[in-house]
């Protein structure tokens, strides 16, 4: 039985249902507001706080939870640092309303921790608020155990000593690009059309050179061009060529593209981008194997394999009327689709490694490059990676600038958009004790401040704060000694 979706797989239900992060918060909140801690996995499964099995009377109460999963996976996911949890309204027969914190996992929804406040336990704003806090905190902790769990799987599956030169000089072993090499292999011997598929940062390039490089052409030219990346009327010429005074500043005939790859490969990145207009005019250059520059009425034969790549599905684009039906199947002859790295995050290990390697800017030649520890290993292996290997190698070599002096990189100096990903968001409110990152510090920083509010609210009556707070007066005593709020220090 596993906790979570397809990504989380790794983690079970005992595993997450016995971590102590989440047993402490679920005995704070019944302790101070009366109220239940529940756990759910993706399906909205109610989970056992002691077993692995679903709860006694799950389905029953799997209703109304389900409901409330519901919500929490199609609340759009907050930004770094803002507020996770909400509070999501019961409908009007169950009497309940629920404070939620969804659980996800490189960057999908796996679950949530939630909480039903009755109306007889209607909480003020600011207790809302602190509960908002512990949820937050235990559903880091079972982000915090896939993350764990995720690295040790890495580590048995692809030991760092195995990083040897990959396929076509790139760096996958998960299943998911062996079956992209294999199929490289088959396209390069041939002359097709290939379009590549893949989100910003999966190697699109690389398979196209890797195309390229093992095909019939590989001593003929590559030429690249970005079709994004310039304005339609600038993007006809340096495709096509233009020829003297074509507009203003063609001061000579110029030769596009088509014509520097002819022989060769010409990858166009990003056709989907095209304009409806030059869509029509590359159908033609596919279609009749020559090019007309722009200001002339003179046909040019060119010879070229066309290699196409695109980060948007360009059938969803024919579908919706963007793009031209004919230019798609003509460019989609044989299709390559590039996972993310979330779906080959078996290759995690040897692409750090790799990239340690590749920028081990400020590491003297007889020292071995660094290594990343394993909370910042664990920390990557946790994050959902939306700009794939880019940003990856990115993050790598900015590691290695910041911990040069470092032999083992410490977690602390990864970016704060991805330590944050993974649960170690920033502490909230003024306990200093909150920002050690431990679920005890931050529980009882917490304590400290609800205890330190409630005494100036009620003037320092204690009988009645212990009555706000659902606790015994000694109890609260011995908080306040513990927690050195004394009156007389104050």
């Amino acid at each position: 039985s596993r906790f979570g979706g397809r990504k989380a797989c790794m983690v079970d239900h005992s595993r997450v249902a016995e971590l102590g992060a989440v047993a402490l918060v679920r005995d704070l909140v019944r302790r101070w507001w009366g109220v239940e801690l529940t756990l759910a996995d993706a399906r909205g499964a109610v989970l056992a706080t002691a077993r692995g099995a679903a709860a006694p009377g799950s389905e029953v109460r799997g209703g109304w939870v389900a409901r409330v999963c519901g919500a929490a996976r199609a609340r759009r996911e907050p930004g770094s640092g803002d507020r996770r949890a909400f509070v999501h309204a019961g409908r009007s027969g169950e009497g309940l309303a629920f404070v939620v914190c969804p659980i996800r996992f490189r960057g999908e929804f796996a679950g949530c921790v939630l909480a039903g406040v009755a109306p007889s336990r209607r909480l003020p704003a600011a207790a809302t608020e602190q509960l908002m806090d512990l949820l937050e905190a235990a559903a880091d902790a079972v982000q915090g155990a896939f993350a764990e769990a995720a690295a040790l799987e890495l580590r048995a599956a692809s030991p760092p000593h195995a990083a040897d030169p990959a396929t076509f000089g790139i760096i996958g072993r998960s299943r998911a690009m062996q079956d992209v090499f294999r199929l490289v292999e088959k396209v390069a011997g041939s002359e097709a059309t290939v379009l590549i598929q893949g989100e910003s940062g999966t190697g699109k390039e690389l398979i196209a050179r890797a195309v390229h490089d093992h095909g019939p052409r590989a001593r003929q030219p590559f030429v690249a061009i970005n079709c994004a990346a310039l304005p339609e009327t600038l993007l006809e010429s340096e495709l096509f060529g233009h020829a003297k005074g074509a507009f203003t500043g063609a001061v000579c005939d110029k030769k596009g593209l088509f014509q520097a790859a002819d022989g060769g490969s010409f990858f166009l990145d990003e056709v989907g981008e095209m304009s409806p207009a030059l869509q029509t005019k590359l159908l033609r250059v596919l279609e009749e194997g020559a090019v007309t520059p722009l200001g002339s009425t003179r046909e040019i034969e060119v010879d070229v394999r066309v290699i196409a790549a695109s980060k948007s599905d360009l059938e969803v684009a024919v579908a919706e009327g963007r793009y031209r039906k004919d230019l798609y199947y003509r460019l989609d002859v044989i299709r390559v689709d590039l996972p993310p790295l979330r779906a080959r995050i078996e290759d995690l290990p040897l692409l750090v490694e790799h990239f340690l390697n590749k920028h081990r800017l400020g590491c003297k030649a007889s020292r071995p490059a660094p290594r990343l520890d394993d909370a910042a290993m664990a920390t990557l292996a946790g994050y959902a990676w939306p700009g794939n290997i880019r940003e990856l190698e990115n993050e790598i070599e900015r590691l290695l600038v910041l911990g040069a002096e470092h032999d083992v990189i410490p977690s602390e100096l990864l970016s704060p958009r991805i330590a944050h990903s993974a649960g170690a968001r920033p502490a909230r409110g003024n306990g200093e004790a909150a920002a050690r990152g431990t679920l005890r510090a931050r529980t009882d920083a917490l304590e400290r401040e609800m205890i330190r509010e409630g005494l100036a609210r009620t003037l320092w009556n204690k009988s009645r704060l212990a009555k706000d707070l659902g606790v015994s007066r000694s109890n609260l005593i011995a908080k306040i000694h513990q927690f050195g709020l004394d009156r007389k220090r104050h």
